[in-house]
């Protein structure tokens, strides 16, 4: 979901047949859908569906027009254009890029994948290049590569692929791999931040996943799943810092936002399997781990970008039922609030730039 001064866009995937659309689908085999609505009202100005395909990423252009990505079921090819940077359905699920004018009528789409397996894709705008960033998940070992600043050979295990398509969608104007040895590609968030840094943020079973050597989190010594956050100059692709979260305990990144400069992540951490845990401050909403899981926040900030380089915060937030505080320094020890509740999204309500959580139902 994303939203301007006036709408609210979501996508979703659905097996109804009884869609408020001109071209509902033929069957219950599965599609997806965009819907606009009124952002004061809630009502519905928009809808369109499309077949056979599971749309997981949306952004909205300069000129208010609309993005998805999503994944291709390879039995039912999409309506491609003739002249996109992918024309061809190669594997049994593809990464797409679609465009819709204001009207929401198909402006273009195009493939995005390889011989193999793609998953999640999500996507962002980038005014000042005229381009769309996408990245996805990969089990394909013959996507485009050129361009990239950093070590974009596949690597093994299934990777995140990150690249720029021009806003026509015919070219990939650079692209390239981005993993370790392991498994890459769990819950893939990107964002820019003031400084036209590309952050992103995967769940990865890697141990060898570039870091700063700052870093607050160091490799894991399992592999299992770990929170990642990482950041590359747009100009140059080339990384400024990484980190992995830091416990050695399960924990997956669901999702980040970009507050007041710093990089916000709500994740989710096995309490099974290990008890090298966050700690929570003592004035915590909530300091105890007793579930089977525990959703988490954590806030990095810095001069630069992520936090990396002395990074050290104290900072309240104020939710609809709770309030938080949490710090963290370096040189000492990562402090981060628990948050017992099944959080999934941080984001951004109202002009005042206040925030709150949005569970899932």
């Amino acid at each position: 979901m994303i939203a301007d001064k006036d709408r609210i866009v979501c996508v979703g995937s659905t097996l109804s047949t009884n869609l408020p659309t001109e071209n509902p689908p033929p069957t219950a085999e599965g599609g997806s859908y965009v819907l606009v609505l009124d952002a004061t009202t809630g009502e519905q100005i928009q809808f369109r569906y499309m077949y056979q395909c599971d749309m997981t990423g949306v952004a909205i252009s300069g000129d208010g027009e609309i993005l998805v990505s999503g994944i291709a079921f390879g039995e039912y090819p999409l309506p491609v254009s003739s002249d996109a940077a992918d024309t061809t359905l190669a594997g049994d699920y593809e990464g797409f890029v679609a465009r819709y004018g204001t009207d929401l009528s198909l402006k273009w789409l195009t493939y995005l994948g390889g011989s193999h397996t793609e998953s999640a894709p999500t996507i962002q705008c980038h005014e000042p290049t005229n381009s769309i960033v996408v990245a996805l998940g990969t089990l394909s070992e013959d996507m485009l590569v050129h361009g990239a600043g950093w070590p974009s050979a596949y690597h093994g295990g299934g990777d995140l692929y990150l690249c720029a398509l021009s806003e026509d969608g015919r070219t990939i104007l650079w692209g390239g791999y981005f993993g370790g040895s392991e498994w890459d590609y769990g819950n893939i968030t990107i964002a820019f931040d003031d400084a036209e840094n590309l952050i992103m943020s995967v769940t990865s079973q890697s141990l060898d996943l570039p870091i700063s050597a700052d870093a607050l989190g160091t490799f894991p010594t399992d592999e299992w799943r770990h929170g990642y956050i990482a950041s590359m100059a747009m100009d140059t692709r080339v990384l400024n810092s990484a980190t992995y979260l830091p416990s050695n305990a399960i924990h997956e990144v669901l999702d980040f936002d970009l507050l007041d400069g710093s990089v916000v992540v709500v994740g989710k951490a096995r309490t099974d399997y290990s008890t090298d845990y966050f700690t929570p401050t003592a004035d915590a909403y909530d300091t105890t781990i007793e579930g089977f899981t525990e959703a988490f926040m954590l806030r990095f900030t810095n001069e630069v970008v992520v936090g990396l380089e002395q990074p050290s915060f104290e900072t309240t937030v104020q939710l609809p039922r709770l309030i938080i505080t949490w710090e963290a320094t370096a040189a000492e020890h990562y402090e981060a609030s628990v948050v017992r509740d099944a959080v999934s999204h941080l984001l951004p309500v109202t002009g005042d730039g206040s925030t709150q959580f949005c569970e899932d139902i």
